[in-house]
């Protein structure tokens, strides 16, 4: 299906301001060439607006009414295909982060790339070729995303072309892709860690094995995927660096003396935290480009997280010695510490909100504290949260407008950020069993509520009724222990994998209510249940010894659309960003990596 035009600007109409033209009285007129009929009423209709003021009240319409506007008049069919509206406002439903990392795929891709990527859902090459003339404006990463969404929803089923088997001699821990979809990288219980590549070719080929003394627990990605960090249970994390000439070659040895508990880079693969149960390291870049100690932050007791803010600059740690500890990146390169919060008992968690002003902590002495950055740098206690018991989660949502607590008393609490700076409690939650998780939706909007006893509860935000939070469903589906519900990356659906092997798919309708949309089984649990980037395909690892690959059809439903086997069961499947591929993890030691094609 083209969905596109040659119009060079799309960020805005480039139609000339004009109106319909025609007799008086007879309801026909003439636009930019079209024959129009409207009803001669004596009123003002949309289609007698200038093109640039149709195209504001259109932009504020839902997705849905855009697709119906453009069915029931040939006029705004044009209008709509011509301006690529449909295209915009798929890709409004997405947080600017995900947007972001939208765009990060298409710009790793050359004209090339994306003509290949593009030519797994569509034997048109005309589509293809128009797209990427297009390349340079503002929305192509909304025109590429959504019209290869529609052409993989038009597909009823996939065909599968396994590009890759990588095995290893003992139990795999991971596999996953980088974020521009061009690399993967394993970790095993074999002392290994193996990199594939995607070549010009369309192959993937092995570019390196990294050995450790030990299990290797862990393998990750820097944002960019020219880099990745190993942890061993060695006591050694080792980076690893993607050189021009695309060999991997390792940079650096970070040693603790006890067990690493985690490895991380900044989001902009500037630094990197480790931290084993009492130290927490930072390590750069030196004057000659390697990689260097920068900082050691110390606690009396364990570590439970250490993390970077989103702009790379703050790094917040929790500790078991009652107290949270913020460094920041100072011009010379230094890193400080700016602040110590202290609490009455254990830290179980320090959050920074995705700005990098607020701090959350969480502490078993039944009080989250919120710490703002004052405009001298300087960080300053904002609000204390009270519960009567040990508080076990602290989220804040993307926005930094929510946050959201959970008590061992099983209470939940939700506060919100008010005009005037302060944060009011919103509404408590008592449940009858212990929550697992607590988690904001992608756009802030609902929050899912996972327990103990299978049950998930929804709640929604009201924007106009003083910004309270109200229930929106009880979902009774997961079986004892089960926690595990994830939403889409635009908001819409909600999906859980459960242990009485079914795949349950819920969809927001108009009407504001949560509601099942699909239900697909697989012949043993299902181990988890994974959205793709464009939140209209699933893929479900499951003991059965399969992965199933669900997507949303064209007219809304769910269906499955292919299946991925190995020879025990599979233990984790992940899509590409760009959904070109997938990879999955199975018991029988092997990882595959999976092109996705139309079939036949």
């Amino acid at each position: 299906m083209d969905r596109i035009n040659n119009n060079p600007d799309i960020s805005l109409s480039t139609t000339p301001e004009q109106s319909i033209s025609g007799r008086p009285g007879t309801g026909m007129g003439v636009s930019a060439g079209r024959k129009i009929t409207v009803a001669d009423k004596g009123e003002r209709s949309l289609l007698n607006l200038p093109s640039l003021t149709q195209l504001k009240i259109i932009g504020c319409l839902r997705l849905k009414d855009i697709a119906r506007l453009k069915q029931v008049c040939s006029y705004f069919r044009e209008l709509i295909k011509g301006e690529d509206i449909l295209a915009k406002a798929w890709y409004r439903r997405f947080s600017s982060t995900h947007q972001s990392l939208l765009k990060t795929v298409i710009s790793a891709k050359n004209d090339e790339q994306l003509s290949r990527w593009l030519g797994q859902f569509t034997n048109n090459p005309e589509l293809t070729q128009s797209l990427i003339k297009r390349r340079k404006n503002a929305y192509f990463p909304a025109l590429v995303f959504f019209n290869n969404t529609d052409l993989m929803s038009q597909c009823k089923t996939f065909s599968l072309e396994t590009k890759a088997t990588i095995t290893h001699r003992l139990h795999i821990r991971s596999a996953t892709f980088s974020t521009d979809g061009l690399h993967v990288v394993t970790a095993s219980n074999d002392c290994t860690v193996k990199i594939y590549d995607l070549e010009d070719n369309g192959k993937w080929q092995e570019k390196a094995i990294i050995s450790h003394d030990d299990r290797v627990r862990s393998a990750t990605f820097s944002d960019d995927g020219r880099q990745v960090v190993t942890i061993s249970d060695n006591e050694t994390a080792k980076i690893i660096v993607c050189e021009a000439d695309g060999r991997w070659e390792e940079k650096a040895i970070v040693h603790h003396d006890d067990y690493i508990s985690a490895a991380n880079f900044s989001p902009d693969g500037c630094h990197l935290i480790t931290h084993d149960d009492y130290i927490a390291k930072i390590y750069g870049h030196d004057d000659d480009g390697l990689w260097e100690e920068k900082a050691i932050i110390v606690h009396g007791c364990v570590i439970n997280s250490a993390t970077f803010s989103a702009d790379g600059h703050h790094v917040v740690t929790a500790s078991d010695d009652n107290t949270a500890k913020i460094y920041s990146l100072e011009s010379d390169g230094l890193w400080i510490e700016k602040a110590r919060i202290t609490h009455d008992d254990c830290v179980v968690s320090a959050t920074l909100s995705a700005d990098g002003r607020h701090v959350l902590t969480a502490s078993y002495d039944g009080t989250a504290k919120i710490f703002g950055q004052e405009a001298g740098g300087t960080w300053e206690e904002q609000a204390t949260i009270f519960h009567e018991e040990g508080i076990d989660i602290a989220t804040i949502s993307a926005d930094g407008h929510h946050l959201v607590t959970v008590s061992h008393n099983y209470s939940v609490k939700i506060h919100g950020y008010e005009d005037d700076g302060t944060w009011k409690e919103k509404v408590t939650i008592i449940n009858s069993d212990v929550v697992k998780t607590a988690s904001f939706s992608p756009d802030d909007c609902h929050l899912v509520i996972t327990r103990e006893d299978g049950v998930a509860i929804i709640y929604g935000y009201k924007a106009g009724a003083g910004g309270l939070w109200e229930e929106k469903a009880t979902l009774y589906h997961g079986g004892y222990g089960h926690a595990n519900f994830t939403f889409s990356a635009d908001s819409r659906h909600l999906v859980t994998g459960t242990h009485d092997c079914r795949v349950i798919i819920y969809g927001l309708d108009d009407d504001g209510l949560w509601k099942i949309k699909s239900e697909i089984r697989h012949n043993r649990p299902v181990i988890s249940a994974t959205f793709s980037a464009d939140g209209r395909h699933l893929v479900t690892p499951s003991k059965d010894n399969t992965a199933k690959i669900i997507g949303q059809a064209t007219d809304g439903s769910w269906v499955e659309k292919a299946t991925i086997s190995h020879w025990d069961s599979v233990t984790s499947a992940t899509f590409s960003n760009d959904l070109s591929h997938l990879v999955t993890v199975g018991c029988d030691l092997r990882v595959k990596i999976i092109k996705l094609l139309m079939s036949d």
